[in-house]
């Protein structure tokens, strides 16, 4: 990789300082001293290589795909005061993603990974390293995201899992599909269509991972309600065709006010929407719609239980938006069962089929 910007001028200072104390060393060494041609030739090759690693920019570039170059990393704890900094580059590294130069960008990635060591930077510098089909360090790169806790793990785990593909590591290419899965990846059109796992699609193992994680199957046993907080203001609804409904009697799903929501009685008033399917010993949930209430003219942020009269002029239709994970944090949901496959007990699972169900379905064939 190419060296870093620095200051002008700073890397040369730097090298020239440590070249004269290395001299001074270098001469402490050899004075009063009688050399055979053994100890010499071993004292030239050592003295040689530090000056080629000090001055041949390639070796002495930073190792930004370490462990240690962000735990030493002097920005590490001032994450607040980077953040802008942080914004502002990635706003440059989206314009320069479509460059042809290549370089500039790669350059802009390491600039922003010296101002800090923010995960969106490693996983930029990821999808870099696999376009150049250099899949060891793309994966360092990826794996250096999820360390340091990238929003988007689910697409970092699936990118890992696509480059050990590429090596022919069945294995771990196996082991981070499923982890992509499990942590909320959910684009299964595109695994079935994407090329950098034909490796792993012409393996003995490949129909029956499909039919464990792929598949979207319904059954039945699961339809019901979970409880899924210990406010009663929220639940889980499992419905016909893997249907996921989960009303908030909290909070509007669309902007965060108490608009639509409270009434026990109109459970889609406010709710998340999407599709449910069995994997492993999980029920994975997966919303794309959010519907909602919007509060019109408020002033401010609200707070739960914070709905004054000034809070009080709600829409008066109904607003449902599609959303991505990428636009939706909370945009998928695990719900964990036991050795028998049946959900656990904390969730207080009711199989009596909920009537948002129903009236979901209703609105549906109408």
């Amino acid at each position: 990789m190419p060296v870093p910007n620095v200051p002008s001028g700073t890397q040369g200072r730097t090298t020239s300082s440590r070249l004269v104390r290395y001299a001074q060393v270098y001469k402490k060494i050899f004075k009063g001293r009688k050399m055979n041609i053994t100890s010499l030739k071993s004292f030239s090759i050592v003295f040689a290589l530090i000056f080629i690693s000090l001055t041949n920019p390639i070796i002495a570039e930073k190792n930004y795909l370490s462990e240690e170059f962000i735990k030493s990393h002097p920005n590490l704890k001032n994450r607040n005061q980077a953040e802008k900094n942080v914004e502002n580059i990635l706003k440059e590294l989206a314009k320069l993603k479509t460059s042809k130069n290549q370089e500039d960008y790669l350059q802009k990635i390491q600039y922003g990974l010296d101002v800090y060591p923010d995960p969106n930077f490693y996983y930029l510098l990821g999808n870099y390293y696999m376009n150049l089909n250099s899949f060891d360090n793309a994966i360092k790169s990826h794996n250096l995201a999820i360390l340091r806790r990238f929003n988007n793990e689910h697409l970092a785990y699936y990118n890992i899992a696509c480059s050990y593909s590429l090596l022919k590591n069945k294995e771990k290419a196996f082991e981070f599909l499923i982890k992509a899965l499990l942590s909320g990846y959910r684009n299964l059109e595109h695994i079935a269509n994407d090329k950098d796992l034909n490796f792993l699609k012409n393996t003995d193992e490949w129909i029956p991972f499909k039919k464990n994680y792929l598949q979207i199957v319904d059954l039945k046993k699961y339809h019901g309600s979970y409880n899924i907080d210990d406010t009663g203001k929220s639940e889980l609804l499992l419905c016909k065709n893997n249907i996921a409904i989960e009303p908030s009697f909290y909070r509007s799903k669309i902007d965060g006010s108490c608009c639509g929501t409270g009434n026990l009685e109109k459970p889609l008033d406010s709710h998340l929407r999407g599709i449910w399917r069995k994997t492993e010993d999980k029920i994975i949930i997966f919303y794309n719609t959010r519907c909602g209430y919007k509060g019109e003219g408020r002033k401010k942020e609200i707070y739960a239980g914070d709905c004054g009269p000034e809070y009080a002029q709600c829409s008066l239709k109904q607003i449902c938006v599609t959303t991505t994970p990428e636009q939706f944090y909370y945009s998928y949901k695990v719900i964990n069962l036991d050795n028998n496959s049946n959900p656990d007990s904390e969730y207080k699972f009711s199989t009596l089929y909920p009537k948002a169900c129903k009236e979901y379905e209703s609105l549906v064939n109408e």
